[in-house]
């Protein structure tokens, strides 16, 4: 028995609707793993991307600093705060936390630089290392700031996403062990599937007015922006994407209702997009279908998608 990681990334694309990017199973939650799932994002047309929300993994930090150069990444605040309460004295982590949370209830930018000085200063004398562990997390945890205030409690974590993957571990636990890794894939792209689907006939995640805003955040991060995913981004073109392709839910993009066919592949594959199957090792069995959709459960999109924000974590 072996046990297997699906990284997902879930995106906002130009018209605020989020959508599904992708999945993929690895063995190992490595850096080789996240950089070959973001190298066959971009290789499929993945652009535009803003922001990334995420854990602090450190392959998947690298990972994304290689591949989307000029993307701000912002460390989910919930994975951060159970980071800090780990160093953190049990008698002491009930104050240190509600200092933590008076950060995110500041009303803007200067507010929120201003009370995360007074935390680190209420805390260096008594808590020395808790005060050094915020100050290096600084630009990390607080590049929300660099973008509209409506928008701060929708991308400052990955709570979103952590919804669908509670739902995904319930799926895959009535299962227990699956036989193969193509089982593992149609099931979990089952879930991806209707969640994508609900999306689509829903409510905006983002309004247009507040992407507009978001897109005038500069491409490149300043000095104090600089967190350790822009330490990582190479200043060069990497080779090729890796041959492994990313799994993609055929009929996601074909699905959406949201400006027509017209709308340049964010909301609709577009009519002279192709599709090639994924590698021999990745093939589903052939005959499956996806559930409710009388489709082969998985190919490899090649369609320009803009996406502003993405969130990404592993199951």
């Amino acid at each position: 028995m072996v046990n297997v990681h699906a990284l997902i990334a879930v995106g906002v694309n130009a018209e605020g609707y989020r959508e599904i990017l992708g999945i993929d199973v690895t063995t190992a939650e490595d850096g080789a793993g996240w950089l070959t799932f973001w190298r066959s994002l971009t290789a499929r047309g993945l652009s535009g991307v803003k922001l990334v929300t995420s854990d602090a993994h450190a392959g998947l930090v690298a990972a994304i600093g290689a591949t989307l150069p000029g993307a701000t990444w912002q460390r989910c605040r919930t994975h951060y705060t159970t980071n800090l309460m780990a160093i953190t004295p049990k008698a002491s982590w009930p104050w240190v936390c509600t200092l933590l949370h008076s950060v995110f209830d500041q009303p803007d930018t200067e507010s929120v630089a201003a009370q995360y000085d007074r935390i680190i200063d209420a805390l260096s004398d008594q808590l020395p290392k808790v005060a050094d562990h915020l100050e290096a997390a600084r630009p990390d945890l607080l590049a929300f700031t660099g973008f509209p205030k409506q928008i701060w409690s929708q991308i400052w974590s990955n709570n979103p996403q952590e919804r669908l993957n509670k739902e995904i571990r319930r799926r895959t636990d009535v299962v227990g062990i699956f036989p193969d890794r193509d089982a593992l894939i149609r099931l979990v792209g089952a879930v991806l599937a209707e969640q994508h689907d609900e999306w689509a006939e829903s409510r905006r995640y983002l309004g247009l007015d507040v992407l507009s805003k978001s897109r005038t955040v500069n491409d490149t991060p300043t000095e104090q922006e600089a967190t350790p995913a822009a330490l990582h981004r190479l200043n060069h073109h990497h080779e090729e994407s890796h041959d492994d392709a990313v799994h993609y839910v055929p009929g996601l993009d074909r699905h959406r209702t949201h400006g027509g066919p017209d709308a340049g592949g964010v909301q609709g594959l577009p009519s002279d997009a192709t599709s090639t199957p994924l590698s021999p090792g990745c093939r589903t069995s052939e005959g499956s279908k996806l559930p409710g959709t009388g489709q082969e459960p998985f190919e490899v999109a090649a369609c320009p998608v803009e996406v502003g924000a993405v969130q990404v974590g592993s199951v």
